[in-house]
């Protein structure tokens, strides 16, 4: 199958004091519609979004950590539907 739509999205962060932190948070849309192809050949739209809220820690030079949590959904017009809410976890090295 190919996907294909628009997607928009807003993030943004707030530094927590002194401290080498920031709280996170992002939130996204999309309206797809998806092609299959055989044996079907058939196409669906559908339409989720993502939220997430977090909190990085940078407490060397190069390395960042973040822990959050995100939630996403989505449904489509032949009756595909899922949703999910998990914890993220990254460390990330920058160099």
């Amino acid at each position: 199958s190919v996907i294909k739509g628009p997607a928009i999205g807003v993030s943004g962060n707030i530094p927590l004091g002194k401290l080498p932190m920031l709280a996170v948070a992002s939130a996204s849309y999309l309206a797809i519609t998806e092609y299959f192809f055989a044996p079907t050949d058939a196409e669906q739209d559908g339409s989720g979004y993502t939220l997430e809220v977090g909190t990085t820690y940078d407490p060397f030079e190069n390395w960042v950590f973040y822990l959050g949590l995100k939630l996403q959904r989505y449904e489509a017009d032949l009756g595909d539907e899922w949703k999910s809410l998990g914890l993220t976890i990254s460390a990330d090295y920058r160099f």
